[in-house]
Formats: C-alpha cells, structure tokens, sequence
C-alpha cells in the first residue's frame, strides 16, 4: 500500500484487516448511505450543514478538501465522494445551490451498477444543480418554495450522466432503521416509490405517464434516465429492493384499501392475496422483471417488522427484520413458525430467505441471550450476487446469539446501561453465521441523535470479500472502533474546530491474503523531470529513473480523475501522459514508483 495517511490493523485472534478513518465535518445529517461499486471504490452520499464558517473535509489525508458554500449564504447540501479500495479519495463533490440562502437538498440513497456506474435519490428545495464541473445542470421547482425528488447518476469518475426531476416524497429514512425505497439492477435500471401526482408526466420522453388518483407507485428508468414502466402499488410501501437480474420487491403495510387489489400490473393477468386485511400487518411482493408477480405474502398478525428485502443472482429473496411475537413467515399453504419465547417489548432478529417463487427455504432467529436486557435492531444491509449477506445495526443491554444454527453460539454483548454498540455480521447464501462482532468504540448515548447506526456497504468476489461502514463520531475521538477493546484509534487529520466526523471503515474478509501494517511516512521519491510544462497540447514528457511500468493517476481542483494508467518506459526513461482533451487547467499528477508516490503539477494552456 503507497498512502500515508492510512493504517491498516491485524488484531489478534481475528481474520480480518481493518482500516479507519474520520472526514472532520462541522454538522451532518443521519440521512446518508454508502455503497461498494464492482471495482471495490467506496461511495458515500449524504448531507451536511454549510455556512460561511462551516464546511466538511472528504479527504481522509493529510491534504485539505474543504467544501463548502460562499460566505453569507448556508444551507444543507448532498454530498458525493468515492475511495479507493485503499482510502485514497477519487472524488468529492457537493449537490446544492450556493446562489440560495434556503438550499436544502437531502441525501436518501445511493446504488450502483456492474458497470460501475453510481445513482443517487434524494430531494431539494427550490433547485440544485446537479453537474460537479463548470458546467451547471440544475433541476427547478414550478414553484421556487416547494420540495422536489430527484434521481441522478454519475460515472465511476464522478461525471454527471443524467438527472430526474419528480413530485416530492420524503422516503421513510430514519435514525432507527435505514429503510430504503430506492435500488438499482445490474444493468443499471433504477427502482423507486413515489407518491403519485396525477398532473406530473413521469415520463421524461416523448411519452407520457399521468397515473389516476392519489397512491403509491413504482417507478422505473433505465441506466440513461429514460422511463421504463410505472404502476400503482400498495398504500402503504415503506421498503423497496431490486436484484441484480432485474427482479425487484415492495414491503408494505397492508391496508383494508389494499383488500380485493389486484397486485399484477401487467396486461391480462391478475394477483389477488387472500383476505386477510384485518390480521395483517406486512405483506411482501416479489416482480419479475417484466412487471409480472412472482409471489406474494401477507404476514398474519402485527408484530413482524421487516426492514430490508432482497435478491440474489439466481433470484432467491432473503427477507430481514425484527419480530416481537411469534409469526408464520410461510407463504402458500404450509406453515412456518418463527417462535419468540418471551415478549418482553423489545424485537428478536430473523433472517429468511425465499426461492424466486415463494417457497420457503430458511427461516432463523437471532435469539436473546436475556431477553428482558436486550435491544437490538438492524440498520442496513448489502446482498451480493452469491447470497452472501452483511448486516449492520446497534445491539443494547445484555447478549444476542448470532449464530442461528443449535450447536454453536456467537454472543455480542451491548451495554447495561443502553449505551449502544454498533454490529456488523455476515451470511452465507443459506444462512449460516459467516462472522460477527462488535465494534469498540462506537457506544452512543440513549435517544442520541449520534448513536452508533452504520451505513454499510460490500462487495468482492469468491473468497476475498470486502465491506465498509460509515456513521457518525463526535470529535475528539475517545477510543479505536475494531472489533475488541483497545483497538488503534484512527488518525483525524485538519480537525479544526469541527465537532462530529464522518467514521469510515473498510474491512477485508478472510482469504484475501495476509496484510501487514503499513509505516506512516513512507519514502516519497523526488519530483519527478516534466516537460514541457506547461502545455499547449496537454501533452507532457515524464522522466522517471525506472525501468518498470508505472501506474499513475491525473486528478483536476476538485480531485476529480481525468485520466489514470500505466506508463511503460521506453528505452531512454521516457513516458507520454496525454491530457490533450481536457480543459485548460492546473492538474495534480500521481506517479507510483516501487510503492512510493511521485507527485507533479501539470499545466494545460
């Protein structure tokens, strides 16, 4: 590894290695999210507090990327910034509008496809624009004081591909839950709920969709923003997930107005889920890709709570959540029950998992060690292609078995005094415990707006696998946030007189080969011989003493990518970076030599 700035941590007795690191920040949100693209970058949305004295630092090193609003304006912006598998910054940038005094823009969700490709979901007030370059594309409201929902989508690089205008629906994101109504297939199709406008055209094409009456709907667009299908849905939807084939899924609470609803939007077909409205708290719905209901289910009574749903590659669905009393989670004929002992008040956890038609395939439960001590819930989730499943979430007061097979435990433990304990856990495809622990370092305090709720992502493939967690920290830091007590607290660097940080973890599964500590001043070769510079071509010659190829990586003011690589030496030392399409500009250049970086500056006239 080439980046000071980072440490990575082997404790003893765990397989795995872990890096932190805090991005200082003057005041945030609880509403963000993180995702892991294909090639394992870390991309974090979310907002944050600006003023003409406050700011937000995404650069996890020593270097200094502050953004923030021209003096005399403030407001909340959304920010979108990507990182390497090894922490080093790709790109950082705000979504507001610095010419309003009242810009809100709130940060929901964020996914990716297999290309790489990142789309975002949230909403703004009045307008925002939307392009991280000198170019301006801003989204308006008809009128300049009303809350609108968007829809955007970047590139691996940062670059602006489209953006979405909609009505306004707050999604139901909370401190408790990271529920989501917002995902994204493979191919780049993107899925959302909204709440109909029957004078809206939700088709931004030629064609138009103008829905009847006042209900939820599904939305879909494909990976260039065009509309795909849109229909009615249940009343009350509150999660929403899309596997990578295309199949997507709706959780909602099933309403009496629901009742004699038929659930298949496709043309000549029908789905009617039996009648049991007054008996019924939640009910799942899995689509096939073309719109078509693959099951559905109503779970009886009022006590299942599920949070997230889910599919993998071969269109299983893995259903998760809290239960408070005993449920049958079956569809169709046969009956399983998930038995809860005792109903002291607080959940027990459960995981589930489907076949693409319905068919129950596991069922377990996540039990309390003391029941009348424990509080616990999930917070977010990523499912890989595999089945391969992670989960975050806060655990309280005394043990939760993670382990749901009866001849093996993993008890984490939080609190006695309810001071909550962020987790994280992993599954196999069939629901075996993979791993789970606790992090230290991450107790909150009670109804705090800052306890421990972490944002996750995942990714990798075969037996090297990778996940991150993002939350929020008050500064200074009182500890290290590995799973054992008396982990390495992280390095926060440019403080300044910020308050909270944004915590970001990036952890390596078992399998992934050994890691070794990295040394915090790792040699930094000289200068490397540029010329010319500057450039009328955006041509530069590059002298290096070497004979091996040369990685490198060109970034503009905004630490944006313009241009990466790798040099291959010709026989006199010489290598060519061409910039010759982009801007006039100053750019900053990265040579990586024998694992140390040779920096430069670039000129484009």
């Amino acid at each position: 590894m080439k980046y000071p700035y980072l440490f990575f941590l082997l404790l003893p007795g765990v397989a795995f290695a872990q890096s932190t690191f805090v991005l200082p920040v003057s005041d945030v949100s609880y509403r963000a999210d993180m995702v892991m693209t294909p090639a394992g970058d870390r991309v974090l949305f979310g907002e944050v507090f600006l003023a003409d004295t406050t700011s937000v630092d995404l650069d996890p090193g020593p270097g200094v990327t502050r953004l923030a609003y021209p003096k005399k304006k403030a407001g909340y912006a959304a920010y979108l910034a990507s990182y390497a598998p090894d922490g080093k910054r790709n790109f950082s940038f705000l979504i507001g509008d610095a010419e309003r005094s009242d810009a809100f823009v709130q940060a929901y969700y964020v996914d990716t496809d297999a290309e790489g490709n990142i789309y975002v979901q949230g909403t703004f007030h009045g307008s925002a624009d939307f392009d991280p370059s000198a170019a301006v594309y801003r989204l308006s409201s008809p009128d300049p004081d009303t809350d609108r929902t968007f829809v955007a989508s970047y590139t691996a690089a940062g670059e602006l591909r489209f953006a979405l205008d909609l009505p306004y629906y707050a999604a139901p994101k909370y401190e408790l839950v990271d529920y989501r109504l917002f995902a994204t297939d493979g191919a780049g199709n993107s899925y959302l709920v909204v709440y109909n406008t029957p004078d809206h055209d939700y088709d931004p094409g030629p064609g138009e969709l103008r829905p009847d009456g006042n209900s939820a709907i599904i939305l879909s667009y494909d990976r260039d923003g065009n509309y795909r299908f849109g229909f009615r849905t249940i009343r009350s939807p509150y999660v929403l997930g899309a596997s990578s084939s295309g199949d997507f899924y709706v959780l909602g609470t099933f309403q009496p107005q629901d009742e004699g609803r038929d659930l298949d939007p496709t043309e000549g077909k029908e789905y009617y889920v039996d009648g049991t409205a007054d008996s019924t708290r939640c009910l799942l719905i899995a689509y096939a890709s073309d719109q078509t209901v693959n099951f559905a289910h109503a779970f009886p009574g009022v006590h299942p709570y599920p949070d997230f749903i889910d599919g993998d590659a071969a269109g299983n669905v893995y259903l998760t959540g809290s239960i408070f009393a005993t449920t049958e989670v079956a569809p169709g004929p046969e009956t399983h029950y998930l038995e809860v002992p005792v109903d002291y008040g607080d959940p027990d956890l459960f995981l589930a998992k489907y076949s693409r038609k319905g068919t129950l395939l596991r069922a377990v439960l996540l039990e309390d060690r003391d029941p009348a001590d424990a509080f616990e819930y999930f917070y977010d989730h990523r499912l890989l292609d595999d089945g391969t499943l992670y989960l975050s979430g806060f655990l309280g007061g005394k043990n939760v078995d993670f382990d749901p097979s009866p001849t093996a435990e993993t008890v984490l433990s939080g609190n006695d005094d309810y001071r909550y304990r962020t987790f994280v856990a992993g599954y196999d495809a069939d629901l075996n415990l993979n791993f789970a622990h606790a992090l230290a370092g991450t107790e909150g305090e009670e109804n705090s707006r800052y306890r421990p709720a972490m944002h996750l992502a995942a990714g990798g493939r075969g037996d090297c696998r990778g996940y991150g967690l993002l939350g929020t920290v008050r500064l200074p830091l009182a500890g290290g946030f590995g799973p054992v007590p008396g982990a390495e607290q992280p390095v926060v660097h440019n403080p300044g007189k910020d308050s909270l940080g944004l915590l970001l973890t990036l952890t390596t599964d078992p399998g992934c080969g050994a890691v070794t500590r990295v040394r915090e001043n790792l040699p930094v070769t000289a200068a490397p011989r540029i010329a010319p510079n500057p450039s009328a071509t955006g041509h530069f010659r590059v002298y290096l003493e070497t004979a091996a190829p040369v990685p490198y990586r060109v970034t503009d003011v905004s630490g944006r990518a313009v241009a990466t690589g790798t040099l291959t030496p010709a026989a006199d030392g010489v290598m060519t970076v061409d910039l010759g399409r982009v801007p006039p500009g100053i750019y900053a250049a990265e040579f990586l030599l024998e694992g140390a970086p040779a920096t430069a500056r670039l000129v484009v006239r």
